[in-house]
């Protein structure tokens, strides 16, 4: 960010929201998926998670919205995520 956005009296507080863990990649797959069994969110951060560990949560929110309809092909097509 621009340092004039971050200057003392503009920001309160700062907060370090880093990579997703395996947990929450799953938990983020049912929330946004509910009717899915629990497997395929295991599946999903799995697969995730073996092209990378650097996996943001907007990445995947982005994922989901582009498969908001297709929960199994959010999985099938998992190598989008980090392109």
């Amino acid at each position: 960010l621009d340092p004039a956005l971050i200057r003392p009296g503009r920001v309160d507080h700062k907060q370090f929201v880093g990579y997703c863990s395996h947990w929450q990649l799953s938990q983020m797959y049912q929330r946004f998926y509910p009717e899915q069994a629990v497997a395929m969110a295991e599946e999903f951060a799995e697969k995730a998670l073996s092209l990378s560990d650097r996996i943001s949560a907007a990445q995947v929110q982005g994922h989901f919205l582009l498969y908001k309809l297709e929960p199994r092909k959010a999985i099938e097509d998992i190598q989008q995520i980090i392109v």
